[in-house]
């Protein structure tokens, strides 16, 4: 399950030289990567809440199927339309 979106926002920092926007740089991804290594829980929640529900299941097995048919049938096409190119451009018809 991939539950994309979670954060959103901007942080802008305006620095008087290049010495100090390294610095601010540093100290910035020291601050995120406790925030990329700790995501929100609603996340899980939602997952365990599809998950532990029998017709949520259900629906998003479901979901998961037609996904994945969609996917196979498009694949299949693309080769199917490379073969054909292919043997179009060596004049085997």
């Amino acid at each position: 399950m991939g539950l994309y979106g979670e954060r959103a926002g901007t942080f802008t920092v305006a620095c008087n030289s290049k010495d100090e926007a390294e610095r601010v740089t540093s100290q910035i991804k020291i601050l995120i990567r406790a925030l990329y290594s700790n995501p929100p829980i609603h996340g899980a929640r939602i997952v365990a809440e599809i998950l532990n529900d029998e017709p949520l299941r259900a629906e998003w097995l479901e979901d998961v199927k037609i996904m994945a048919d969609r996917i196979i049938g498009v694949r299949d096409k693309l080769k199917s339309n490379l073969i054909k190119m292919v043997l179009q451009n060596h004049g085997i018809t």
